[in-house]
């Protein structure tokens, strides 16, 4: 389906070819001759870009990326989401190659272990700011693989090098990384507000070494992260939303990495690049 498959960088088509194309591979249409074919299509059309147009706008209110949007000139038209269209700017065209390559992301994060994954997502609080994010033990790590600390100094407004206000400004990241090829439940997402919750109390089942360095304090701001490799079930997006925890899925990885160019050569995903970045995560 074009949610799922739709080439990043594919050219503009017309939205009524497109669904064609979907409905012959799918084998929709068995004995039906291509004027049929067209004309059961065009009976489509209403429906099919009223669900593309919603699957779009459910994607832009959670901030997940799409593989696919409609042509600015002309809405009949649809094309890939990383297509370099002729009035964007030399930056969006460079974003959008950088983006292209998200899958390649993917790819690499299925092939490496669930320790590894753990490090792609302490590498991601390094991506976000994080001044020495940390990776919880292997085992019995109190329900936290990652955490880290992000200040806000310099971010409120300016920063002239002196002593102010905005030094005392800071917010914890802490999460979870799941490494699943499957679909994530709620279940998971209630787990980690449990963990992290206990771990603000300072209550765990260890001697404190698991969560060392993790000094919340009753009212400092904390972002609960969530990510997997795998997928979320519409409850799962919808619990994140709710809750106000920041959830990423595969696709949403794959973007985050590659728009910070992670493991690239020269703005091209380079694997042995990437292997040692997620290499140097362990350390």
């Amino acid at each position: 389906m074009v949610i799922q498959s739709h080439e990043l960088a594919r050219p503009p088509m017309l939205v009524l070819e497109l669904l064609e194309e979907i409905g012959v591979a799918e084998g929709w249409f068995p004995n039906l001759t291509p004027a049929e074919i067209a004309e059961r299509c065009a009976s489509w059309r209403v429906r099919f870009v009223a669900f593309l147009t919603k699957d779009l706008d459910d994607r832009a209110s959670d901030n997940r990326p799409a593989r696919y949007e409609f042509n600015a000139s002309d809405p009949s038209y649809i094309q890939g989401s990383c297509f370099p269209a002729p009035g964007d700017s030399p930056e969006l065209k460079q974003a959008k190659a950088l983006r292209s390559q998200h899958e390649q992301y993917a790819s690499a994060i299925r092939a490496i272990s669930w320790r590894e994954f753990e490090g792609v997502c302490r590498g991601v609080l390094s991506v976000l700011g994080c001044d020495s994010p940390k990776l919880t033990k292997e085992r019995n790590d109190q329900g936290v693989d990652f955490f880290g600390s992000l200040s806000l100094e310099g971010k409120l407004g300016r920063s002239i090098g002196l002593p102010g206000v905005d030094r005392n400004f800071r917010t914890w990241l802490v999460g979870q990384a799941k490494q699943y090829e499957g679909t994530v439940s709620t279940t998971e997402l209630r787990e980690l507000a449990g963990s992290v919750t206990l771990a603000r109390a300072g209550v765990g089942s260890d001697d404190g070494s698991a969560l060392l360095g993790l000094d919340m304090r009753v009212f400092d701001p904390v972002f609960f992260i969530f990510i997997t490799a795998g997928s979320l079930t519409a409850d799962t997006r919808l619990l994140a939303k709710r809750s106000g925890i920041i959830a990423l899925d595969g696709e949403s990885l794959g973007a985050l990495l590659a728009d910070a160019e992670v493991g690239m050569v020269d703005h091209i995903f380079d694997s042995g690049a990437f292997d040692a970045w997620v290499k140097q995560q362990l350390r």
